[in-house]
């Protein structure tokens, strides 16, 4: 071990530990710790809380959509034919999708409409049932009404400028949007459409992904296609601006902990004045002692961050394992759920490294000048 990282752990561990300058060189221990293991666990449960809304979204998604790269709709021809061949995918359905007004009794909405190939009944969001007031139980239909194409409007009878279905809904929807699922005949029939149009082709998969340039080469030009990633970009993109959020706030607390180290570093080099003098007397430079007590800040910055994610990896492990923290009240989880990446424990580091670094430089260019 090197004479300057020697001098520095002996002013850390010194046996007169009662002295105000070691208390508060702890204090900064105890917060780097706390500050560090807060970072690893709140950022694995927010991984936790990203798996589960990709789980989610991988129920109600498609493993692809295929739609048109211009227009709304497209002619299937042999298309949904030519890629059920392909040996990964399980399914095709075809998709008919619109915005249409939505009438329940005297209640009116907008919703989205969506057309699906093998659908049988009408089945409602939760949320725009609420709001229609739709009881499945009840036999009253449920009215969609959309423009005809190139109609034109009547203020004697503008109900021929418009297209309209009466269905009877079946059953509601756990959804994040206002959406109404028909059988697509019926959507082709609201939208007027020909029997061969649709929206988009979903594309599902069981056990393997087929390659996306694959389904590109099958489709042809004038098709784009979608992941899942790419079929919900806004949700994708929130999680990450929340996580980089939390990240920066925790860090921000670890900052303004980590003033604990330059306070610390500073009363001891006002106390060991004589000691310095002493290491300049017996031919030691500028540079060395400077070097002791950057060494004494990254010592207090390297123990508090090895505690720090020594205990949140422990609790991490714990609350996957056993599930210490219950969520109440919530259907998806009964518990908060964690997910440990190495990317985040290397970027946790790197920053309380760097964090750690900045204070005892700070705090310790000004010596001898």
């Amino acid at each position: 071990m090197k004479l300057k990282y020697k001098i520095a752990s002996r002013y850390l561990f010194s046996h007169r530990g009662a002295n105000l300058t070691n208390r508060i060189s702890w204090v900064g221990v105890v917060g780097i710790a706390l500050g560090s293991a807060a970072l690893v666990v709140v950022l694995s449960v927010f991984n936790g809380f990203s798996e589960v809304i990709e789980q989610n979204i991988e129920q109600e998604c498609p493993c692809y959509l295929l739609r048109p790269s211009s227009g709304k709709t497209f002619a299937i021809g042999s298309l949904q034919e030519r890629l059920d061949s392909l040996p990964e995918v399980s399914a095709t359905v075809a998709v008919v999708e619109e915005q249409v007004a939505v009438a329940y009794g005297d209640r009116k909405a907008v919703a989205r409409l969506k057309g699906l190939q093998g659908a049988w009944q009408c089945s409602v969001q939760a949320r725009l049932a609420s709001d229609l007031g739709i009881r499945t139980r009840f036999l009253e239909p449920l009215q969609l009404y959309f423009p005809k194409a190139d109609a034109k409007i009547s203020m004697l009878r503008p109900q021929d400028a418009v297209n309209s279905i009466s269905i009877r809904p079946k059953d509601i929807l756990n959804s994040n949007q206002a959406l109404v699922i028909v059988p697509i005949n019926k959507a082709r029939e609201l939208l007027g459409l020909d029997e061969d149009r649709a929206s988009a082709i979903e594309i599902h998969c069981d056990f393997s992904v087929p390659d996306k340039a694959a389904i590109s080469r099958i489709a042809g030009e004038g098709f784009e296609v979608l992941d899942r990633l790419e079929q919900n970009p806004q949700l994708y993109r929130m999680m990450r601006y929340e996580k980089l959020a939390i990240y920066l706030i925790l860090l921000l607390i670890i900052i303004i902990v980590s003033f604990n180290i330059f306070a610390s570093l500073s009363m001891l080099i006002i106390e060991k004045e004589q000691d310095r003098r002493s290491m300049k007397a017996m031919g030691a430079s500028a540079g060395m002692i400077k070097g002791i007590f950057r060494s004494e800040g990254m010592l207090v910055t390297l123990l508090g961050l090895s505690a720090g994610l020594l205990a949140g990896l422990l609790l991490c492990l714990a609350q996957a394992k056993w599930g210490l923290v219950q969520l109440p009240g919530n259907s998806f989880v009964d518990f908060y759920p964690v997910k440990l990446k190495f990317t985040d424990i290397l970027l946790s580091i790197a920053a309380v490294c760097a964090i750690g670094f900045t204070i005892s430089y700070t705090s310790t260019k000004n010596i001898d000048k």
